[in-house]
């Protein structure tokens, strides 16, 4: 990293809470988050990006789609940020959270508790029900149009439909993302993207790393790395209403 241009603080966060899912208590104790925050040293703004992935996985599933692709393409970005020479008007705050699967145990404990939730005005959360594959921009906002305005100009393999938001608002798919912890809880807009080819593989014994192509983390990579650089210089992540 170059210690002239950047700030990295890494923080383990072990929290308990409890919150409704749904139509049910959902109780944890001692989940664990990994989070880290980088900063230009000449920024002087109080407002972040968050960058989000899980890496729990479901028992019996060795996990690699879902989520250790998204978590490998995070510390990617981090990593091509942190050894660049091109800095950012805003933080972006990486969580690594530990207790999805539970399910989004630690995203609540990340935006209900920790000191650094409370300056994430916009999240891009990153997510798998499949295995490869183009990644799915499937929800966006709530409102906040110019959400979607970086995404179209910045992306730069796209892919987005206003159908699949229909479909997985609608309670037809029996699953959900860290993203509604991050409405409801933190009200922090963004976007909900995930992988979905191959959704045999999901949450089952086959969730491999041989069955996920190299180009996919490139592809994937690629928008993310844009994404994050376009969110972070952004004037609207200071005043997002």
């Amino acid at each position: 990293m170059h210690e002239d241009l950047f700030e990295l603080d890494v923080d383990v966060q072990v929290v308990s809470g409890a919150y409704m899912h749904w139509q049910m208590v959902n109780m944890y104790q001692a989940v664990q988050n990994v989070v880290v925050r980088i900063r230009s040293k000449n920024s002087t703004s109080e407002a972040a990006l968050l960058m989000n992935s899980h890496f729990d996985s479901k028992p019996g599933s060795p996990g690699a789609g879902d989520d250790g692709t998204m978590v490998v393409i995070l510390l990617e970005t981090l990593r091509v940020l942190a050894t660049t020479r091109q800095t950012f008007t805003h933080p972006i705050v990486f969580l690594f959270n530990g207790a999805e699967e539970n399910p989004l145990q630690a995203s609540h404990g990340f935006v209900t508790q920790h000191e650094w939730a409370k300056n994430c005005k916009a999240v891009i959360n990153l997510d798998s029900a499949g295995s490869g594959g183009r990644e799915l921009l499937f929800q966006s906002g709530p409102n906040h149009s110019w959400l979607m305005k970086i995404y179209r100009n910045t992306a730069k393999r796209s892919f987005a439909t206003t159908f699949a938001e229909e479909i997985f608002q609608s309670g037809i798919i029996p699953s959900d993302s860290d993203f509604r912890i991050f409405k409801n809880f933190g009200h922090i807009p963004g976007l909900d993207i995930a992988h979905f080819k191959n959704g045999y593989v999901y949450h089952t014994k086959f969730d491999r790393i041989d069955v996920i192509p190299r180009g996919t983390l490139q592809r994937t990579g690629d928008n993310i790395l844009a994404l994050a650089r376009a969110f972070s210089n952004s004037t609207e992540l200071k005043d997002p209403e």
